[in-house]
Order: C-alpha cells, then sequence, then structure tokens
C-alpha cells in the first residue's frame, strides 16, 4: 500500500510533486496517481529496505539517489 506524505500542485499544469511511502514490492506510479500527474521531483521511500527513488519523467522512470 502506497501512502502520500506529501503533495504540492501546480494548477498551471496541472503536475503534481508527490512525496511517497511504500513497499518495495509496491508498484511506483509513473503518470497519473489520485487524477494528479505524477512530475519531476516527486520521491519514493520504501519502507522496508531505505531506499530513496526520484521520479524522471522525461523517461517515466524512478532513479534510486
Amino acid at each position: 500500500m502506497i501512502t502520500i506524505a506529501n503533495q504540492t500542485t501546480s494548477v498551471t499544469d496541472n503536475k503534481t510533486i508527490f512525496e511517497f511511502r511504500g513497499l518495495s514490492t509496491d508498484d511506483k506510479p509513473t503518470q497519473k496517481y489520485v487524477e494528479q500527474d505524477v512530475s519531476n521531483g516527486s520521491t519514493f521511500i520504501e519502507m522496508d529496505t531505505g531506499k530513496v527513488f526520484m521520479f524522471n519523467e522525461s523517461e517515466l522512470a524512478w532513479v534510486e539517489i
């Protein structure tokens, strides 16, 4: 189960920077989540591994940082 810890939405382009928390086995969202576009700078923290990922919108991929 994925939890949203925080989100900031830009009204002008309907993009949202999310701070997600979840397990390594959870599917990380790559486009829309709760009707908002996931954008560059969104983060995902895997609670079971401690790994942190940042979203690369142009590749639709999560990159470990």
